[in-house]
């Protein structure tokens, strides 16, 4: 059993083939010997079956759904519980097959095995990352079935169903995300859910909702999460201060001149904030949504100097990497992209750049350490 767990958690390829060929090692000791108390159990096979989805070769989630049936069939042994269907559901997450993962809740039911927070989680989380219509509300329902059984949701949960109904289209999703979000909130105020505790998941899945809606406030609705984090006790990261530079990226060119004031200023005093602060740094993400609220700046000039100065920073702090190069090329003219990169805009890879400008970058140079470089 320990030999088929250390392939199933092992990144190394052909972890599937290996543990196959453990447990058909077992089996054949077992036939030659006599010996049943060697043969594979449920948790062997369950170790098997997440091999096998580790690899994630193709049709992986069928052979999954043949192992759990021979399981079904088999003796008292074999029977599956909740990590075995648990596995098989992720296996159908992974496979972008939400329907056949929630069909195993009633399978589940079938068979006298009640799901648990795990699988009905892995379910959530098949519906919420797939962008079929109808996939968020069901999502959704899930999440009230849950509850409906008696089984409490925890921050996941709610966290998932709200980035599926940001993603969805349907007309009223940011306001039920809000509904579900005040909810969650509303809830960890309870004095019975002592043990539930807010975390930045929940906040996160907010602000998506508001960097992929519509909205003229966006930028505003996404600072204002960071304020509802503070008052909840809860930290901001760098992620919750990058999401509002990605709500001003999103903001048209052809907004308001006002709107568009309003937001460089937001998105200026971040900057500033995060370079000035002990333990959050600006990153790549960071600059490479910089770059395109200077697309923001009505007067010319300003606008140049603006790409210069972010360009520079981005370099100075090490943080050039090709998505940065990317967003340069089109918020930049081809006469300022020469002068700051040496190079015209179609024809330069990062790699012939100066080091020094990649340092903090994983994968683009030799010289790429783990940690950042000042």
């Amino acid at each position: 059993m320990a030999v088929i767990d250390a392939w199933a958690r092992s990144s190394k390829s052909g972890r599937a083939k290996r543990a196959e060929a453990v447990i058909k090692r077992m089996n054949d000791i077992s036939a030659e010997t006599g010996n049943t108390s060697i043969l594979p159990d449920k948790l062997t096979y369950t170790s098997l079956m997440n091999a096998i989805i580790n690899d994630r070769r193709q049709g992986f989630e069928d052979k999954c759904a043949e192992i759990l049936s021979m399981m079904e069939a088999g003796d008292e042994r074999l029977k599956p519980d909740n990590v075995t269907y648990s596995s098989m559901i992720k296996a159908y997450s992974y496979a972008n097959r939400p329907e056949q993962a929630e069909k195993l809740l009633r399978r589940m039911e079938k068979n006298g095995v009640a799901p648990g927070l795990v699988c009905y989680n892995s379910v959530i989380n098949a519906y919420g990352k797939n962008n079929n219509p109808g996939s968020a509300q069901r999502a959704v329902m899930i999440l009230e079935e849950m509850e409906n059984v008696g089984i409490n949701p925890d921050i996941m949960s709610y966290a998932i169903c709200i980035d599926a109904l940001g993603r969805s289209d349907e007309a009223d999703r940011i306001k039920r995300a809000e509904e579900m979000f005040n909810r969650c909130i509303r809830r960890s105020k309870e004095p019975q859910q002592k043990s539930y505790k807010l975390s930045l998941p929940i906040f996160t899945a907010l602000q998506s909702v508001y960097i992929r809606s519509d909205d003229d406030q966006k930028v505003q609705k996404t600072l204002g999460v960071i304020k509802q984090m503070e008052d909840n006790g809860i930290k901001p990261a760098l992620t919750s201060y990058n999401h509002v530079l990605s709500a001003c990226s999103r903001v048209p060119q052809h907004a308001n001149d006002q709107l568009k004031e309003k937001v460089v200023e937001i998105a200026a005093k971040i900057l500033e904030f995060l370079r000035n602060s002990d333990d959050l740094n600006p990153v790549s993400h960071t600059y490479n949504s910089l770059l395109w609220v200077c697309n923001l700046v009505s007067d010319p000039q300003e606008r140049r100097k603006t790409i210069n100065a972010v360009f520079r920073m981005c370099c100075q702090d090490g943080f050039l990497n090709r998505q940065c190069l990317a967003s340069l090329k089109q918020v930049a003219g081809s006469r300022q992209f020469y002068e700051l990169v040496g190079h015209k805009t179609g024809h330069v890879d990062i790699t012939v750049l100066d080091p020094s400008w990649s340092r903090n970058v994983e994968g683009i140079q030799e010289f790429s350490p783990s940690r950042r470089q000042k």
